[in-house]
């Protein structure tokens, strides 16, 4: 192998992501954090009552050894599927 330093490099074919709309076309979030840029991990909007959230479910998943929570396992997919798809 060939320790050379170059002054810049250039890759034969280029590694290039779309816009993040044009990711895909349907409603919800179907990707880690929602597109290709990991930037946009929700959908929707909050009804507001009263100017307060609220829960509309919450789930305990324990703990292992006292490390709390769950990582970077993943996200849940929320897709409003047409009943076609379903």
């Amino acid at each position: 192998m060939d320790d050379a330093l170059v002054e810049s490099y250039s890759r034969p074919d280029p590694i290039s992501f779309g816009d993040a709309e044009e990711y895909y076309t349907f409603e919800g979030v179907s990707t880690f954090r929602g597109n290709n840029y990991r930037n946009d991990p929700t959908y929707g909007t909050a009804k507001i009552v009263n100017e307060e959230l609220s829960y509309r479910w919450l789930m305990h998943n324990g703990s292992l050894d006292g490390w709390p929570g769950c990582g970077w396992t993943g996200q849940p997919q929320g897709v409003k599927w047409d009943p076609e798809v379903k």
